[in-house]
């Protein structure tokens, strides 16, 4: 008796766990017919579509098929031809291609999409705005004025009389009023939806703690409220000239292993020019970790002190605390990715030792930068620099990528690095070019002409 009861509690059991494993799996995927195969520790995961054809101002969606249980996450290789939110509705934007990817447990799909143009003598929604940029520490609203166009081969009229629609795609992040009034409510990314029957029109919002415009203002990105806070987003709105202003990044220009620039820049194509560093550890952002910098230039930045460290992008470059233990730091959500990427540097020295982009790497990427290294004097740079770091250690961090990364240093063929250990996952495309004509052949074949601006015999500059 007492085996037979065993028995058909065995079976109950292996019957209710096959009953909720299809019920948990079923929830996740939006097709009920296409229910993937459980493979026993493996993640699948599939979408509705690899390819589409779209045109411009139309909207369509993508589903994902997976048997994980975690949240499938969205996103767009280039926002300005489509856009996607992370229920999978995506929005073309503008003609062109672009690749749409999803991912779930490091387990990644993709859609190719092509974007083209609207058909000729189309009507369409014309707007005053195509893009909206919000600080949060200087809230304000803006308001999106719209038209209605009609096209014929006679030219184009405005419509009278027309009513619009103004949706957010992301309401946590802006928020938008009947009369197209938007404002900003916490960090992000959202997109405005203007339609008017059945014309649609889009408008991206990205919302930053705070819009950067002169020197001050800069320097307010190292205050103590932003260390070791990659929620933090700044945007560059103009360049900036720091003649005359003092460099004065504080603690996190002193080489600590507890307070770090961890916030995402975009420095939106802009120039920041005459730095001046003067304290102990000479760099632009001193201690990085898990920091985002992009689309940016610096120019005519100058190390001065005698007997300091000189270092172009940082000090210490990392992926995580370097105090902490990896594994640790993996636990406990500490580990964040650092990246630089379209960045020029233009760095005059005035003494025989630097380095180009940083002091230590402890993990962090590089990828599509340009560095112009020289001496103030003129003279040679010779043996005691480092192209790009003086040492990169792979027991103490995470891991890292350099991608096309190229160095000009007067025609001298500087070495790359004093201390290279395997800590770089991958090293590509990343070297001393040794005239100027190289220099631009290289940018023209490694660099994304949509953000560098790239011609003969001339250094890459950014867009």
């Amino acid at each position: 008796m007492k085996k037979k009861f065993i028995a058909v509690l065995f079976i109950f059991v292996a019957l209710a766990i096959g009953v909720s494993s299809f019920f948990i799996v079923k929830s996740n995927i939006k097709d009920k017919d296409n229910i993937p195969p459980i493979t026993e520790g493996k993640i699948t995961l599939s979408l509705n579509k690899t390819e589409y054809n779209a045109e411009e101002d139309s909207v369509f969606e993508l589903s994902a098929n997976t048997n994980s249980l975690k949240t499938v996450k969205w996103s767009s290789e280039n926002t300005n031809v489509v856009y996607i939110d992370q229920t999978g509705k995506a929005i073309a934007k503008n003609a062109g291609s672009v690749k749409l990817n999803a991912e779930v447990e490091s387990v990644k799909a993709e859609c190719a999409v092509t974007v083209t143009a609207a058909v000729k003598n189309k009507d369409y929604i014309k707007t005053d705005k195509s893009v909206l940029v919000f600080g949060l520490d200087s809230v304000n609203s803006q308001k999106i004025s719209a038209e209605y166009i009609i096209k014929s081969d006679e030219g184009e009229t405005t419509a009278v009389g027309k009513t619009f629609k103004f949706e957010s795609t992301d309401k946590d992040i802006a928020s938008v009023s009947t009369d197209g009034s938007v404002t900003p409510l916490k960090l992000g990314q959202t997109e405005i939806i203007i339609s008017c029957e059945n014309l649609l029109k889009s408008i991206s919002v990205e919302v930053y703690t705070d819009i950067i415009t002169d020197a001050q203002s800069w320097l307010s990105m190292f205050d103590e409220k932003y260390v070791n806070d990659n929620t933090v987003r700044f945007y560059l709105a103009n360049d900036i000239d720091f003649s005359g202003v003092v460099y004065d990044i504080g603690k996190i220009g002193n080489s600590t292993d507890s307070d770090f620039y961890s916030a995402e820049l975009d420095g939106n194509g802009h120039t920041v020019k005459n730095i001046t560093c003067s304290s102990v550890y000479q760099s632009i952002f001193g201690s990085v970790w898990g920091a985002y910098v992009h689309n940016i230039a610096f120019e005519n930045l100058e190390f001065t002190r005698a007997g300091a460290v000189a270092s172009g992008l940082a000090d210490v470059i990392t992926n995580h605390k370097i105090t902490d233990n990896l594994d640790v730091a993996k636990k406990q959500g500490l580990l964040r990715s650092t990246l630089f990427e379209n960045v020029s540097l233009d760095l005059v020295f005035d003494r025989d030792n630097g380095n180009g982009l940083g002091r230590n790497h402890y993990g962090g990427s590089l990828n599509n930068v340009f560095v112009n290294i020289r001496k103030k004097d003129g003279s040679n740079l010779g043996n005691d620099f480092n192209a790009i770091m003086s040492g990169s250690y792979y027991g103490w961090g995470a891991g890292g990528t350099m991608n096309n990364v190229l160095i000009y240093a007067g025609g001298e063929d500087i070495k790359l690095f004093t201390n290279l250990s395997d800590n770089l996952e991958s090293i590509k495309e990343t070297f001393v070019c040794k005239t100027v004509i190289e220099t631009s052949y290289n940018a023209f074949k490694l660099f994304d002409s949509s953000v560098w601006d790239i011609k003969p015999n001339e250094f890459p500059e950014i867009k």
